[in-house]
């Protein structure tokens, strides 16, 4: 376990070291696997904007070395396109050697369908950032079930998982730390854990089967997540015995646990609307009013690694308090066929059903008449 936690922290030390060489894709080699085939331990491997697919780009192999895989310009940009209808996998990281020698990062990178996007074997480490992975039937799948460790030592910071069956599929004696990572639409769950001593922090789970499915753990803690449209927000089997929270906010889930007891009301953990600016979830943008907020929840922290990006009322997206300008913008939307708000959740400004005539009957008695202000 150390010398994989060692190699990890050196990754990020070496990739910005002229020491080892950077390896540009595909200006210098024509695919990903060429250029990990090139690579020595400690090199970096830059691919250039594209959509990449086909021979060369699905199921390369990583073995035995430290190595760090990013994009130029970042994951809208860079996108690995898969066929699930192929079950192809984009990245396969092992180590076949049993030493421990295998860690990579990857960094700004979009994975767009596949069956198993990221296979890891067993011993390795796995560092992501900002990565995006898309419509994918798994988006990352640990197969290191075996009882003896250290297996896979995985960090995911800063990602967007939507439209997956499950997009983190991991199996015991695994060590993990997902953070500041959003969860949204999965069919399944955003993630699926078989182990114990996980810290959860700064998340947002949105719109999935579970939010997080728990399998034969002892000790979990939930710190700083939004959980919020999930059927589980939290599902725990008949073999989890221990589920720590702090500071979450469980909103319109259909259930929170299956068996454990409601923690709203308890630890910090409470459930109110989020306010989000609009639904996507990719950036999590919230109104200024938003329990999520340091000022406005009772445990003074950011919850969901939320910021700030829009005004209630503020339909026009000027930054200014609501005006005459953002009532003439509503109607031209709903009645002239105007460009809908940047943030639509700006104009459903009773907290409402959506936008409607209602929401525009309150907002002309909020400007002329001395009605409440909005509460989007």
């Amino acid at each position: 376990m150390n010398r994989l936690k060692i190699s990890l922290a050196a990754v990020v030390l070496l990739s910005f070291t002229s020491a080892f060489a950077a390896r540009v894709v595909p200006s210098q080699y024509a695919t990903l696997q060429e250029a990990v085939s090139a690579s020595l331990s400690g090199d970096t491997i830059v691919i250039e904007p594209g959509v990449y697919g086909g021979s060369g780009f699905v199921d390369v192999q990583v073995d035995g070395i430290t190595l760090t895989i990013l994009s130029s310009a970042g994951p809208d940009s860079t996108v690995f396109q898969l066929v699930d209808a192929n079950d192809e996998t984009a990245l396969r990281i092992t180590d076949t050697a049993g030493l421990g020698q295998t860690v990579v990062m990857l960094e700004g990178l979009q994975f767009k369908n596949g069956h198993k996007t990221i296979i890891c074997g067993r011993r390795i480490g796995l560092s992501l950032k900002n990565c995006e992975f898309i419509n994918c039937a798994k988006g990352i799948y640990d197969t290191s079930y075996v009882t003896e460790m250290p297996n896979v030592l995985g960090s995911v910071d800063s990602c967007y998982f939507s439209q997956c069956g499950v997009a983190i599929d991991v199996t015991a004696n695994s060590d993990w730390l997902i953070r500041r990572s959003v969860f949204a639409y999965c069919n399944w769950a955003g993630m699926f854990y078989t182990d114990s001593g996980l810290v959860i922090t700064d998340n947002v789970f949105a719109f999935n089967g579970e939010g997080f499915y728990l399998s034969h753990t002892d000790s979990f803690m939930f710190k700083r997540n939004l959980f919020i449209g999930n059927n589980y927000a939290i599902f725990e089997d008949l073999w989890t015995h221990y589920v720590d929270t702090e500071c979450n906010d469980f909103y319109e889930n259909q259930n929170i646990f299956w068996i454990l007891p409601d923690p709203v009301g308890t630890n910090g953990n409470f459930s109110a609307d989020p306010l989000f600016c609009d639904n996507t979830y990719k950036y999590p943008l919230v109104m200024s009013t938003s329990p999520l907020l340091p000022a406005n929840n009772s445990c003074g922290v950011n919850i969901g690694n939320v910021s700030v990006g829009c005004i209630c009322a503020d339909i026009d997206n000027s930054g200014s308090s609501p005006d005459i300008s953002d009532l003439t913008y509503l109607v031209d939307y709903m009645f002239s066929g105007g460009t809908p708000p940047v943030y639509i959740n700006t104009a459903d400004l009773d907290g409402i059903d959506g936008v409607n005539i209602s929401d525009l009957t309150f907002f002309v008695d909020y400007l002329f008449g001395g009605g409440d202000p909005p509460g989007c």
